[in-house]
């Protein structure tokens, strides 16, 4: 596929569905599927965004040529007064590589930072598989913070990765 002759847009609006958009979503990818609840889990919490117009977690697809290719699921972090969660980040494995994933990165980052998010928070797997998405973050300009062994699974680590709100660290850096 062009991706350069299709039209890439974003939908922010959730709808009774979208956990099966989701599911076909993460499942072609071929990397959620080590633990035995991963699709469920996401499947189950875009369907709660889309039950909950009040909810503080936000769906946000980005779809190429009116079909939903990617997805991420974020927002405020629970008891933080500026920290943003992203739980999800997807893209169909058919279209990886051309660009879809930095540009929903994009549009996760310019909403958080447009609520007025002082920083967003990640976490990843440690199987040597994520490394090109491990990766993928610190192009981005997230830093690592920490590291958890043995967290997803026995000998599995997870990974959290962290970015700041530039205007943030722009005012920090005038005091």
């Amino acid at each position: 596929m062009d991706i350069k002759s299709v039209k890439i847009t974003f939908r922010n609006t959730p709808r009774p569905g979208d956990g099966k958009i989701v599911r076909r979503i993460m499942k072609s990818t071929g990397f959620f599927e080590a633990v035995f609840d991963e699709l469920d889990s996401a499947e189950a919490n875009a369907e709660a965004i889309a039950g909950n117009p009040k909810s503080e977690e936000k769906l946000l697809f980005i779809e190429v040529g009116g079909v939903e290719e990617g997805f991420a699921i974020f927002g405020r972090e629970s008891c933080c007064d500026a920290t943003v969660y992203m739980s999800w980040l997807c893209v169909n494995n058919s279209l990886r590589g051309m660009g879809l994933g930095k540009r929903l990165m994009a549009e996760v980052l310019r909403q958080s930072w447009e609520n007025n998010a002082r920083k967003l928070i990640l976490q990843t797997s440690g199987r040597p598989q994520y490394e090109p998405t491990r990766a993928f973050y610190q192009k981005l300009g997230f830093s690592k913070e920490a590291e958890i062994a043995d967290y997803y699974t026995d000998g599995e680590s997870t990974f959290f990765y962290t970015i700041y709100n530039p205007q943030y660290l722009a005012k920090k850096l005038k005091k």
